[in-house]
């Protein structure tokens, strides 16, 4: 597959938002800090993925099921650019100031107190409720993993990278392909079986 080519620091995407710094990097993806030159002072998280000329729809699909959902424990999409001849495709969302869980383990020694474990729990555990009763079909998150877990400076849970979710559909006995996080995702995803909401 082909390598993402980067944006460059100050170049701007779509007339509007101006590349300040990058944020993460993540298999074919990475995501910046970005300023909008429309809304002065305001700063957005522009993730950039490259999807080969036939996997153009996975990128319209993160996006539009991105776009509909509504909760605070996710970021909120406000703008995105498909790919166009094979080049990179753009999702402009919150940005949200924080860590991941990940390396709130890293920096902690992979612990927590149990109050934060509760209260961390809680919050995917009502997110999930929304996502697995989303109408008109249930949306499978099926990748659940700390790094793709922030926490924002308020101390809540955001899920992020929703590049593997899909909307369940009880007439298929199989997904389209396996794929997940090795040691986090559920067995039926690499068993060449229908991943449900007992998958997340």
């Amino acid at each position: 597959m082909k390598a993402v080519s980067q944006l460059n620091i100050n170049e701007v995407l779509g007339e509007r938002y101006r590349i300040l710094a990058v944020l993460g990097h993540g298999g074919m993806s990475t995501v910046y800090l970005a300023e909008d030159l429309k809304l002065k002072g305001k700063k957005w998280a522009v993730k950039q993925s490259y999807y080969p000329s036939h996997d153009v729809l996975k990128f319209i699909k993160e996006a539009e099921i991105l776009i509909k959902l509504n909760h605070s424990n996710l970021p909120h999409i406000v703008d995105y650019f498909p790919p166009v001849d094979g080049q990179s495709s753009f999702l402009v969302m919150d940005y949200i100031k924080g860590c991941t869980l990940s390396e709130i383990f890293n920096q902690l020694g992979r612990k927590l107190s149990w109050q934060k474990v509760v209260k961390y729990s809680v919050q995917l555990c009502d997110l999930f409720i929304y996502l697995h009763n989303y109408k008109p079909s249930p949306i499978i998150y099926r990748d659940l993993k700390p790094s793709n877990v922030m926490i924002d400076e308020q101390d809540c849970v955001r899920l992020i990278d929703f590049g593997i979710a899909r909307n369940f559909e009880p007439v298929k006995t199989m997904d389209t392909i396996e794929i997940g996080t090795v040691g986090f995702a559920a067995p039926e995803q690499f068993e060449h079986k229908q991943t449900d909401q007992r998958t997340d």
